[in-house]
């Protein structure tokens, strides 16, 4: 069985002055070459001094066009186009969001409420221009307060007032977030993982892990990944400018999809 495949596909291919040729249903003679030549053919087409620094199903299809054929010269394009840098910092925009959505749960009235700083807005009587905006994420009720200028104690007046309002013999007090304790990090009967291990995908660190250090302490490394950040993050851009700038190294993750981030000289970026 295998012998008559080869022949099969042997009858595709055609010996010519010493040099291997495929045949071709709508190209001419098409020359076989290695991947090393396949490879260096790739980046003339693709970065050389006429290279448009096209796609890879189009990178594929000039270098067939122009009359040459290896076996994993598709292959190859997607790694070359993946690895240029140019064509990642021009590429287009992800609209798609990086992490997926965090869902608010509140099952009823005044369970969980949110609180934010809007401003500046025009100055109004008394100096004020901004707002302390408290909402309910049940009923959408809203409460906000002018303020001339926002501290540590005005804040917090602020948050025992709601308080006061959301409160009541039938109202569940206001979300207090506590510390997580022996129950997130131990397992359940029913499932056999415990819910840190659920949402962090790993167990927690223990106490103990700190004096004497497992194997998963000793071995944690700090290096990450080196990303690209979108070039309108910070400032208007041109419509040939690139569209990603970078690269930037990863220094902490602060959640919901913002990361903190410093240029190659160690310099931190002014916002996440």
């Amino acid at each position: 069985m295998g012998s008559c495949r080869l022949k099969t596909r042997a009858t595709r291919f055609i010996m010519h002055e010493h040099i291997l040729y495929k045949k071709s249903y709508t190209y001419p003679l098409l020359r076989c070459l290695s991947t090393e030549e396949g490879i260096h053919i790739l980046q003339e087409i693709h970065s050389g001094c006429c290279g448009a620094h096209t796609s890879t199903r189009i990178l594929a299809n000039k270098a067939l066009r122009a009359g040459y054929f290896w076996p994993s010269m598709k292959q190859d394009a997607i790694r070359l186009v993946s690895k240029c840098e140019r064509c990642q910092k021009h590429s287009s925009l992800i609209h798609q969001p990086a992490e997926p959505l965090t869902t608010i749960l509140s099952p009823c009235p005044f369970m969980q409420s949110g609180m934010d700083i809007v401003g500046h807005f025009p100055l109004a009587a008394g100096q004020r221009k901004f707002l302390l905006v408290a909402i309910d994420y049940f009923t959408k009720w809203v409460k906000a307060e002018p303020l001339a200028r926002i501290t540590e104690g005005e804040a917090e007046e602020y948050k025992n007032g709601v308080k006061a309002c959301t409160s009541g013999k039938n109202s569940p007090q206001w979300l207090i977030l506590k510390p997580m304790g022996k129950s997130k990090t131990t397992p359940r009967g029913s499932i056999g993982e415990s819910p840190f291990s659920l949402v962090y995908s790993t167990e927690a660190i223990i106490p103990p892990e700190l004096g004497l250090p497992s194997h998963r302490v000793m071995n944690f490394s700090e290096e990450w990944d080196l990303v690209l950040r979108r070039a309108d993050a910070l400032r208007p851009i041109g419509k040939l400018d690139p569209t990603w700038e970078g690269p930037y190294k990863v220094t902490s993750i602060l959640g919901k999809g913002a990361y903190e981030l410093e240029d190659p000289e160690g310099r931190p970026l002014p916002r996440p």
